[in-house]
């Protein structure tokens, strides 16, 4: 079996074709996570373009480029709803895992009762800077104008308020904090599939 030399056209469009797969690789990163799913988006994208009817397999043309790109994106976009749809199937299909009982109810509930009873404990600047930023949802900033002080000192207050609630949830806790932690995380909705 004998190889016929490669054609200067050949090398060409092989040369052209590096550079466009190098391009679509690069832009699958950047929309998707997984660099295997990008590699597969870059390489379909370069088939669909070689098939095109109106590319007519032509990816050298100025053009290609922007038209692969939205191709690209919208095969990422389609991959995202695909998967998307397949998990909300999946999620709907799944069998309920056993549902908290009430003593666990009533243990976060408990939990919840001694972390706010910790809370009021605290210094009034230390309290008014953690109910600022975790149930008021306020900034550093709007709260150290709030309180005329440093952004870094609503930092240290906050940081100092929750090392002293955890150093007492960490003592009355049997397990410590693997069981506040975990007990917090299901009553926040953490700790369950949903």
């Amino acid at each position: 079996m004998t190889h016929s030399p490669i054609t200067h056209t050949q090398r060409s469009t092989s040369l052209e074709l590096e550079d466009q797969a190098s391009f679509l690789r690069s832009l699958a990163r950047r929309l998707v996570k997984d660099a295997s799913s990008a590699d597969d988006l870059a390489q379909e994208t370069l088939i669909a373009a070689v098939h095109s009817k109106t590319r007519r397999g032509d990816i050298s043309n100025p053009d290609a480029r922007p038209w692969m790109a939205r191709v690209l994106r919208r095969k990422a976009a389609n991959e995202w709803r695909a998967n998307a749809r397949r998990s909300a199937r999946e999620d709907a299909a799944a069998r309920p895992e056993a549902t908290s009982s009430t003593l666990d109810s009533v243990a976060q509930v408990d939990l919840a009762e001694r972390l706010l009873g910790h809370v009021r404990a605290l210094e009034a600047d230390v309290q008014n800077a953690i109910m600022g930023r975790f149930y008021r949802a306020e900034s550093l900033k709007e709260l150290a104008k709030e309180a005329g002080v440093p952004v870094t000192t609503v930092q240290s207050r906050i940081t100092r308020g929750l090392g002293e609630m955890r150093a007492k949830l960490d003592a009355e806790e049997p397990g410590g904090r693997v069981a506040w932690l975990s007990g917090l995380a299901a009553f926040g909705g953490l700790g369950r599939g949903a």
